[in-house]
């Protein structure tokens, strides 16, 4: 009996230690991978002709402001689905 208890209690922490790591390895909601395409958009509508120092400033800009919109609304990067569940 004691046993069968412990063999129970180190599945239920190896399946936590598991669950929780994974979800510490996923990508952020609100990162530069999440927001890709919105800082794209943004890239090609504000630093168009701009070249250098210039195109690279531009574009750090359009990156901060996609993130801090997401941030402070993670449906910017992440729209939620029309039914609730994702569609390929």
């Amino acid at each position: 009996m004691r046993k069968r208890m412990l063999v129970l209690v180190s599945g239920v922490v190896l399946a936590s230690g598991v669950v929780i790591t994974s979800l510490a390895m996923a990508a952020p909601a609100c990162g530069k991978k999440a927001c890709s395409e919105e800082i794209a958009v943004c890239v090609a509508a504000q630093c168009g002709g701009l070249g250098g120092h210039d195109l690279s400033t531009c574009k750090s800009q359009c990156s901060a402001a996609v993130i801090a919109a997401c941030e402070a609304d993670p449906t910017v990067c992440n729209p939620a689905s029309p039914s609730g569940t994702f569609v390929e």
